[in-house]
């Protein structure tokens, strides 16, 4: 992430930390991606989970719930303030360089934030990284069937491909792709194995 970018994504956040938590965009858009996401797990066993893009900690509540130990990273500051005692694990990190051991997670999970990842390789290299062999990485995306219509978010501060692109990110960087599924019209929802 280059630092224009990653200075632009703060501010966005920043301004967006506030409002993420209102019921309307809650209910409407967020809530039902993860209730897909953890469908999508299903019993995925794990005793360490890292919830990547953690947001306000929305999901990460959610983890918490089902498993021992879930630390909440995100790039912005404000929107970790936000999380306060959903993640009482929280690490402000940035994906390209993730301040954790080689294989410290059973189970990876980002949501709403990888089309913010402009250089994929990079990113779920360390993913893959932090994650012990056989670890799953737990994706909830935009991933809309027609990417073309998203053009113009793609000018330099997002990357929204299609499905199968996401597909191509994910077995390139060395996963397995187990399941492929759709949480919203416009959202996906991949999990994957790191052999």
């Amino acid at each position: 992430m280059s630092t224009r970018q990653e200075r632009l994504v703060k501010i966005l956040f920043r301004l967006w930390s506030p409002f993420y938590d209102l019921q309307a965009p809650q209910k409407l858009f967020y809530r039902p991606v993860h209730r897909a996401l953890l469908a999508a797990l299903g019993e995925t066993p794990a005793l360490s989970v890292l919830d990547l893009g953690a947001g306000t900690g929305q999901l990460t509540e959610d983890l918490r719930r089902r498993y021992q130990k879930v630390v909440a990273a995100d790039l912005s500051h404000d929107m970790l303030a936000q999380a306060g005692a959903r993640a009482p694990l929280r690490v402000r990190a940035n994906v390209y360089a993730l301040p954790f051991a080689d294989g410290a997670f059973d189970l990876v999970t980002s949501s709403i934030s990888y089309h913010f990842y402009l250089e994929p390789q990079r990113a779920l290299a360390q993913i893959r990284r932090v994650l012990r062999p056989g670890g799953r990485f737990a994706l909830a995306t935009m991933a809309p069937r027609r990417p073309s219509v998203f053009a113009r978010l793609n000018a330099g501060n997002m990357r929204v491909v299609s499905p199968d692109q996401i597909v191509r990110d994910l077995e390139e960087a060395g996963f397995r792709v187990e399941s492929v599924g759709r949480a919203r019209l416009v959202v996906g929802v991949f999990v994957a194995i790191r052999d």
